[in-house]
C-alpha cells in the first residue's frame, strides 16, 4: 500500500496526489478546448498574478494547436519591458518596481500588434535580462490560419488589456484563489503563491530567498493596482490551489527559509511558515505526473 501523508485537509497517498494532477490536467484541457476551438480567433492570452501556473496552461494551449496543424506563435510579454534598467536593478530589487505598468512599453506593443495582423509581419524585442535592454529584434511571419499566444501578467494592464480586446483576444487568467487550514492555522492563497515563488526562484533562477522575499511587497502592491482589478476581464478563469502542495513544498521552504535569521525583516514569516508545515508530511516531488503543475516550481 502506498505511503500515507498527512496534509492539511486529511490523509493521501501517492494515488490520490496523481488523481489530484490527472483531474486538474483534465480541467485544463478542457478549458484549452473551450477558449481555442473557435476557429475565428487569432490571439489567445494566458495571464494571472505571478506563481499561478501560466507556464503549465501555456504548454496546454502549445499542444492543442500542434495537434490540429495549426502554427502556434508564442510570445512573451516580457520581451516589451522598456529599455530603462541597469544591472544594479537586477542585483537589488528595491532599485525598480518590475512589476509595474510604467516598465512596460504599450507603444511598442501595439506597433507590433497592429503590423503582425495588418501587415502580416512584424519585429518584437527580445529583452535581455543579463543586460536589462532590448538589444535584439525578431522577425515574426503570420501565415494564413496562424494563432498569437501572448504569455505575462502584462496582459491585464489596462492599456494592454485594451489593445487585446481590440484584436478581439481569448484570455485564460490562473490564480490561486484558495488558501489551506491546517488545524487551527491558515495559509493565505497570498502567502501560498510566495512560497511557491520562493521555491522555484531557488531552484530554477539561483535567487537567493531574501531577492524574492524583499521584491514582494512591490509584487503584491502591483497586483492590488493592476492585476486583481481587471481579472473580470478574462474569458475563463482557473483556480490553481492544489490540497496536496504544501506537502510537496514542506523540504524545499525548510531548506531556504532557515537560511533567514532574526534580525531580518521576514524573519516572523518565515517562523511562521515553519510553524505551519511542521506539523505535515513531505511529499516526494517523484509522485508528480509529468504534466503537473507542481512541476513549475519544484
Amino acid at each position: 500500500m502506498d505511503k500515507k501523508y498527512k496534509t492539511g485537509y486529511a490523509e493521501i497517498d501517492a494515488a490520490l496526489v496523481r488523481r489530484c494532477d490527472a483531474e486538474f490536467d483534465v480541467l485544463l484541457n478542457d478549458t484549452v478546448e473551450r477558449v481555442c476551438h473557435d476557429n475565428s480567433v487569432r490571439i489567445i492570452g494566458i495571464t494571472g498574478p505571478t506563481c499561478s501556473g501560466k507556464t503549465t496552461t501555456a504548454k496546454k494551449v502549445i499542444g492543442y494547436y500542434k495537434s490540429h496543424g495549426i502554427k502556434l506563435h508564442v510570445i512573451s510579454l516580457d520581451d516589451f519591458f522598456k529599455d530603462q534598467f541597469s544591472k544594479d536593478d537586477f542585483i537589488d530589487p528595491k532599485n525598480v518596481d518590475f512589476d509595474s505598468p510604467d516598465t512596460f512599453d504599450t507603444d511598442e506593443f501595439y506597433s507590433f500588434v497592429t503590423s503582425l495582423f495588418e501587415r502580416g509581419e512584424g519585429e518584437k524585442p527580445i529583452f535581455d535580462f543579463q543586460t536589462g535592454d532590448r538589444s535584439r529584434r525578431e522577425r515574426v511571419v503570420m501565415g494564413e490560419g496562424d494563432v498569437v499566444l501572448f504569455e505575462g501578467i502584462q496582459l491585464l494592464y489596462p492599456q494592454v488589456e485594451k489593445i487585446f480586446h481590440k484584436m478581439h483576444g481569448r484570455s485564460i487568467y490562473l490564480c490561486a484563489e484558495s488558501g489551506i487550514r491546517i488545524g487551527d492555522k491558515y495559509v493565505s492563497k497570498e502567502n501560498l503563491r510566495l512560497m511557491r515563488r520562493l521555491v522555484r526562484d531557488n531552484n530554477f533562477r539561483a535567487a537567493d530567498p531574501l531577492f524574492t522575499l524583499d521584491l514582494w511587497a512591490s509584487v503584491r502592491r502591483n497586483e492590488d493596482a493592476n492585476i486583481f482589478p481587471y481579472a473580470h476581464t478574462c474569458d475563463v478563469h482557473i483556480d490553481t490551489t492544489q490540497s496536496y502542495e504544501l506537502n510537496i513544498l514542506k523540504p524545499y521552504l525548510e531548506r531556504i527559509i532557515s537560511q533567514i535569521d532574526d534580525s531580518s525583516e521576514h524573519y516572523g514569516f518565515c517562523r511562521e511558515t515553519l510553524d505551519v508545515i511542521g506539523g505535515i508530511s513531505s511529499i516526494s516531488r517523484d509522485v508528480l505526473s509529468e504534466t503537473s503543475l507542481y512541476n513549475e516550481f519544484v
